[in-house]
């Protein structure tokens, strides 16, 4: 499985944090010992629903006052 590297990965090992490591210049690496492990990964989704808070209050204000300008 590959996935583009982003600091927002995490990752853990066997229910440990494990460190993430940028291989190739862009994908995501881990070093993993041999032989049965349990790796899960997760994105933190904090900045993308802070960036879709904003966007949201932008296109209300913008709606707004398109609004008010059609008003006689």
């Amino acid at each position: 499985m590959t996935r583009a590297f982003h600091p927002d990965w995490r990752a853990a090992l066997d229910g440990r944090p494990l460190p993430l490591f940028r291989a190739d210049g862009f994908l995501t690496a881990a070093f993993v010992p041999s032989g049965d492990h349990v790796l899960e990964l997760d994105y933190d989704v904090t900045p993308f629903a802070l960036g879709l808070a904003v966007s949201a209050v932008s296109a209300a204000g913008a709606v707004a006052l398109i609004l008010m300008r059609r008003r006689p």
